[in-house]
């Protein structure tokens, strides 16, 4: 297969479509398949690479990626590289002016993340006066939503690495192709060793991702309080990007003022070597989020042999599918008893620890994700 994946997204900008991208096309062309990707520009860096994992174009400005003209340049370069299928995001609807051209090669969306469906727009308020203010915000940006419905309507064939959000969009009423897969996003395995992945001497909960509500932190103070009752010397670290809500300019200092100051301890943006260090201290991951299609921190999680509690709203219970890892709703007594039990119990942790490894192992390694990839398509096709 010749594959062309279209997203502003990819290293060093973005973040887990850009990964996803860069693990996908990395374990297509080494199953013999040839991959083009095409990103917005970043400054310092070239407009044309030859990677091990594709050729690379960073074409444009993000502002300027679903540009009538930019779209027929993609569609220029797909023609230069013979390309068989073009997949976009539904994020942005950057592939909308593409998909209004009548010669183009067939495109796929990928559902990853958009505000075009209720459930993951209002996932960002934690107050109900917040969603009056995020509903003024589409409002003003219509056009960015048409254009994420359009591209989500237009599309020859469309894909989700959950199942949950193809049906949310059913029951709003948004027309997907009948041609649909949910096909798993793609994890590195890392290199554990039993020696350097010991826990830290305190309880230690990890949360990696955004500082925003849309990440479930509006349920960490009542839960840190609650964990910190049975166990007082317990810690939560974050590592992530500080975000605005609206009527929020800071969500951290938003976080910090209803927790005990040796509660947290923000690490900020951490590298890969440093977030590594953060993983293998950790006694339990949280994903407490209001929606995640697809928690990339829940994979990583796993993959490192960590016990994890992820909220039962968005695809993380589908990806702890068959595992005693902690899924349900953040703010009830259930979610933080059971995160009381796994921290009181050592066995457990590594029990726990060990079937989401191997859940990996089976069904979210690159070339797992890889081979479902093109077995899917090879047959649409």
């Amino acid at each position: 297969m010749r594959v062309l994946f279209f997203n502003w997204e990819y290293p060093p900008q973005g973040s887990g479509i850009g990964r996803y991208n860069e693990l996908l096309t990395t374990a297509l062309r080494k199953n013999g398949h040839f991959c083009v990707i095409v990103t917005s520009s970043a400054p310092g860096w070239p407009e044309k690479e030859e990677l091990d994992n594709g050729i690379l174009y960073r074409l444009c400005p993000m502002e300027e990626m679903g540009w009538s003209e930019q779209s027929k340049r993609v569609l220029e370069i797909a023609a230069e590289n013979r390309i068989d299928l073009i997949e976009g995001a539904d994020h942005l609807g950057h592939c909308a002016a593409l998909l209004r051209e009548i010669e183009r090669p067939r495109v796929c969306i990928k559902l990853h993340y958009n505000d075009v469906l209720y459930d993951l727009r209002y996932a960002q308020a934690a107050y109900p006066w917040q969603r009056f203010l995020i509903l003024m915000a589409c409002v003003r940006q219509y056009k960015r939503l048409a254009a994420e419905r359009y591209s989500m309507e237009a599309a020859d064939f469309v894909t989700a690495p959950c199942k949950e959000i193809l049906l949310r969009a059913k029951r709003q009423g948004v027309r997907l192709s009948d041609r649909m897969a949910v096909l798993p996003n793609p994890v590195e395995l890392p290199d554990i060793d039993s020696q350097q992945n010991s826990e830290a001497e305190q309880p230690t909960l990890l949360f990696v991702g955004r500082v925003d509500f849309g990440k479930g932190v509006q349920f960490l103070p009542h839960l840190l309080h609650a964990v910190r009752q049975k166990f007082p010397a317990a810690v939560l670290e974050i590592a992530g990007p500080d975000c605005s809500a609206k009527g929020i300019p800071s969500i951290l200092r938003w976080l910090k003022k209803r927790t005990e100051d040796d509660a947290i301890r923000y690490l900020g943006m951490l590298n890969r070597e440093e977030l590594d260090k953060a993983y293998r201290r950790a006694w339990l991951v949280l994903s407490p989020s209001r929606w995640d299609t697809f928690p990339n921190t829940v994979l990583e999680a796993m993959a490192y042999g960590k016990p994890v509690a992820a909220s039962s709203f968005g695809g993380a219970q589908e990806v702890l599918r068959g595992t005693d890892n902690i899924v349900g709703k953040p703010e009830s007594d259930f979610f933080i008893e059971k995160i009381c039990r796994v921290l009181s119990e050592p066995d457990l942790r590594r029990r726990i620890g060990k079937q989401g490894e191997e859940r990996v192992k089976v069904n979210y390694l690159p070339d797992y994700a890889a081979k479902k990839y093109v077995n899917w398509f090879r047959e649409v096709l």
